[in-house]
């Protein structure tokens, strides 16, 4: 299955990439990829059950915080509350 389908593309269009957003929401600032993640139009196979990591980069965040939310993409739940270590 390509990631594309899990997110609202399938192998003729395939999504618009995967860039996940950090959210900060006690100090209300949102973290955007500086570079990494899964470029427009690029599909990923998942095969057999095997796991695939998708690395992704961002600038440290400006206050002291424990926890994110994580947005991967406007089509999917927010995943809240996601621990955070520096």
């Amino acid at each position: 299955m390509a990631i594309g389908a899990v997110i609202g593309g399938d192998e003729n269009a395939p999504a618009a990439g995967v860039r996940p957003e950090l959210i900060d929401t006690v100090n209300l600032k949102a973290y955007e990829v500086v570079t990494g993640g899964i470029p427009l139009g690029v599909a990923i196979y998942l095969m057999d059950g095997a796991p695939r990591t998708v690395v992704c980069y961002y600038a440290a965040p400006q206050d002291d915080i424990d926890k994110l939310d994580i947005r991967l993409s406007s089509q999917l739940p927010t995943l809240t509350d996601v621990p955070y270590e520096p």
